[in-house]
């Protein structure tokens, strides 16, 4: 009787032990996690230039598009994060803290999201509407991008190892893709003078940031935490957006120049045609990181 009291015992004891250990968090869900979070920061920015650009009538029907896809990826991320989704695979959180930031970001999104959903459907943005997701679109980016950091903090206390520098290079490589945006946004608003000298100022900062973490992504940088790139297709990868970046930057330069006065509306088509290419080759960066914590 004791050696089948001590054998179940055992078993119950190992049974345990495996579901405990299938069920932890990985280095491989916490890239996911840090990933999707961070492009939550990108659509939440993407979505207003979408808006800016249907408003200016550039690539309309391509716009109104993307707006569509940009609201309905934004909306089921949100809610993956919190709850769990399968196709994204991102399990469900079960820290309190991290679900009641999330469902902050929920309530000043639902702020703006009536404005998004009319212009879906065919409705032209007045000069108010944009106003209105300019001035809402900064709060909603910071309480996002305090998720992200959320998770990255819960990351580093979970996991040891190399993995707090692959969180830092997820996080900051997909705040690259944010800022590819935001530089977007604010570039347009200057030329629909849209608080003109604020959105200059944040131009600027935008601009600066997204150089120094990128040179930083590549060779290190102590002030960012960054080691610097030793994968090689990541190294390539980066180089690919520096050299988009460079087609980009003088536009984006002088929409921030407080010695101009207006942005010409050939700079507004460069930033027009080379922001998504510039975006779509930072993802790919950020996929790459999110592979290498996989591996």
């Amino acid at each position: 009787m004791r050696n089948i009291f001590f054998l179940t015992c055992v078993l119950v004891a190992c049974t345990t032990s495996l579901f405990s250990a299938s069920a932890a968090p990985t280095e491989e869900k916490y890239a996911v996690t840090i990933n999707l979070a961070g492009k939550q920061r990108m659509l939440s920015q993407k979505m207003v230039k979408e808006v800016l650009l249907i408003h200016l009538e550039i690539d309309t029907k391509k716009n109104r598009k993307r707006l569509k896809q940009s609201l309905e990826l934004f909306t089921k991320t949100l809610y993956g994060l919190r709850e769990g989704d399968k196709s994204l695979r991102l399990s469900p959180t079960n820290t309190q803290h991290i679900s009641e930031q999330i469902d902050i970001v929920k309530l000043l999104f639902q702020e703006v999201e009536f404005i998004f959903n009319r212009v879906i459907r065919g409705q032209e943005p007045s000069r108010d509407a944009l106003f209105e997701v300019m001035e809402k679109s900064p709060a909603i980016l910071e309480s996002m991008d305090r998720v992200v950091e959320m998770f990255e903090d819960e990351a580093h206390n979970t996991l040891r190892g190399d993995t707090a520098f692959l969180g830092i290079e997820i996080n900051l490589a997909g705040k690259q893709r944010m800022l590819t945006q935001k530089m977007s946004k604010e570039a347009l608003a200057v030329y629909l003078n849209i608080n003109r000298r604020a959105n200059k100022k944040r131009l600027r900062k935008s601009y600066t940031l997204f150089e120094k973490t990128l040179i930083g992504l590549k060779y290190g940088d102590d002030d960012l935490g960054l080691p610097g790139a030793t994968d090689r297709n990541i190294v390539r990868q980066i180089d690919r957006v520096m050299k988009t970046w460079k087609k980009l930057k003088p536009a984006i330069v002088r929409s921030s120049d407080i010695m101009v006065d207006k942005v010409s509306a050939k700079d507004i088509q460069i930033i027009s045609r080379l922001n998504v290419p510039l975006l779509n080759r930072m993802n790919s960066a950020v996929r790459m990181y999110e592979k290498l914590a996989k591996h």
